[in-house]
């Protein structure tokens, strides 16, 4: 159920006066902000109010709100039943729905809606076949409200330091390019190794992005502390793995902010399933895996998320793509920032030449790239130091705009939609295939093959027709 529809049931039908009564004095609303519903609708979710309203909850409370921020959707009264009414599974056996859960919807009525803080309506389109009202019952934490949450943590630390981050994991899993045997910590090897594709960089074969890595490493992260990124289909659907939450929770701290582990540790109690690892070994897995920035302090260990400085996104491209003679660019893979080499991999073509890792100017590749060629602090260094992107980005900032005729072009008329969606999940780069109206898609001729394969193997017939 979407925000704007439970905020009007809630304002028009679901608050009585008294309750209406409670959230102005909660809120600090005037007379005139309530003077009617459709105005006490407009006012609800504005700021006034919210942070003093917020600061009177239980720590629990905030932790609760914290969560249903991050699941950012409708929640039944369930969610809320562990914390305001939690009660032995065994007394449950005999027991109704409504039996269960009729004082937690009183507590969380009283301690939250009436706050202001909180929405709730009545789901009166749902596909459930349920009678019972309270069943009915949704819950939204209204995400205006989330920049007034006060700190799911009690303590946090101020070190204007930029911490330790610890890459070894991800440099060494950037060799398997140069052909290196993949990394001790590659977990699923067909979907996860980098390698090299006519010039492609690939990783579990699609093309490379940053974002690939960061999955991989919080999966080394989730088995380092025995826990599964993906939480199973049976788990409450509330729960929240233990990297979810402290990427989350660690989320929240302003720039030079540090946390302790043992500050996570009612943050976890409530994200996650009750048996969760140490808050100790959650973090120092993570900084192992490459995920956590770590600062000692005194003999404390200090926490945060990785930022510009520590990623090396602020780096001069110089430190990284090491000037020589050759015409192509070498690559330090010990230095790269990952954003930097997923920028490169979009504009040109890698190739491993010896014991480097060389790249040069794709005119196709920055053809597509073209509207973040300009003004790219990458792009303007390699114009600088390489004649050859020099004369690259030249020719296609020459070409931009004009119309030109593609040649080695093929042209295929698919109808079974099916084989469509075989096709584009099964070819290595998306961009190469053009869906076209009346069922045409045109590619590259040297993707001939590749396709006749899979159109072959998936039972459809192929009827060539010559062009003269």
């Amino acid at each position: 159920m979407q925000q704007p529809v439970i905020l009007e049931r809630l304002s028009n039908i679901v608050l009585t006066e008294s309750d209406i009564k409670a959230i102005c004095q909660s809120r600090g609303f005037s007379v005139k902000e309530v003077s009617s519903r459709p105005i006490f609708e407009n006012f609800l979710l504005s700021d006034i109010g919210v942070a003093d309203a917020l600061k009177k909850l239980s720590m629990s409370e905030i932790i609760l709100l914290h969560l249903l921020n991050s699941i950012d959707k409708a929640v039944n009264i369930a969610f809320f039943q562990p914390h305001y009414d939690p009660q032995p599974v065994r007394s449950w056996n005999h027991r109704t729905f409504t039996q269960r859960n009729q004082k937690t919807l009183q507590e969380v009525k009283q301690s939250l809606v009436r706050r202001g803080v909180l929405l709730m309506t009545e789901e009166l389109n749902s596909f459930s076949d349920t009678t019972c009202k309270l069943e009915r019952w949704r819950f939204r934490f209204p995400r205006e409200f989330a920049k007034h949450l006060p700190y799911p943590f009690k303590t946090v630390s101020t070190f204007p330091k930029p911490g330790k981050l610890d890459e070894t994991m991800v440099r060494n899993k950037l060799l398997e390019i140069m052909g290196k045997p993949p990394s001790l910590i590659s977990l699923k090897p067909d979907s996860d190794q980098l390698y090299l594709d006519n010039g492609q960089l690939c990783m579990g074969g699609k093309l490379f992005k940053s974002s690939y890595i960061k999955k991989w490493q919080h999966t080394a992260w989730g088995n380092a502390i025995h826990t599964d990124t993906a939480k199973p289909a049976d788990a409450n659907k509330f729960y929240q793995t233990p990297i979810e939450a402290v990427l989350y929770a660690l989320s929240l701290l302003a720039a030079d902010e540090w946390l302790i582990p043992r500050e996570l540790s009612p943050l976890l109690k409530i994200f996650c399933s009750p048996d969760i690892a140490d808050p100790d070994a959650i973090c120092q897995a993570g900084h192992d895996c490459g995920c956590l920035l770590k600062l000692t302090e005194a003999g404390i260990d200090y926490y945060r998320l990785p930022d510009e400085r520590s990623t090396g996104l602020s780096m001069e491209p110089g430190r990284y793509l090491p000037a020589d003679s050759g015409q192509t660019v070498a690559i330090n893979l010990q230095l790269i920032p990952l954003q930097s080499l997923e920028f490169l991999a979009q504009i040109a073509t890698l190739k491993v030449d010896g014991q480097q890792l060389r790249v040069s100017p794709s005119l196709v590749k920055m053809g597509r790239a073209m509207p973040y060629l300009p003004n790219n602090p990458l792009v303007e260094w390699l114009q600088e130091q390489s004649p050859l992107f020099k004369e690259a980005v030249k020719s296609i900032t020459q070409r931009w705009g004009k119309q030109i005729m593609h040649q080695d072009l093929l042209v295929a008329k698919i109808k079974d939609l099916s084989l469509k969606v075989l096709i584009r999940n099964s070819i290595t780069d998306p961009d190469q295939l053009l869906f076209l109206s009346d069922d045409f898609v045109a590619f590259p001729a040297n993707l001939a093959e590749t396709i006749e394969k899979l159109v072959n193997k998936a039972g459809h017939v192929i009827k060539w027709v010559n062009a003269k």
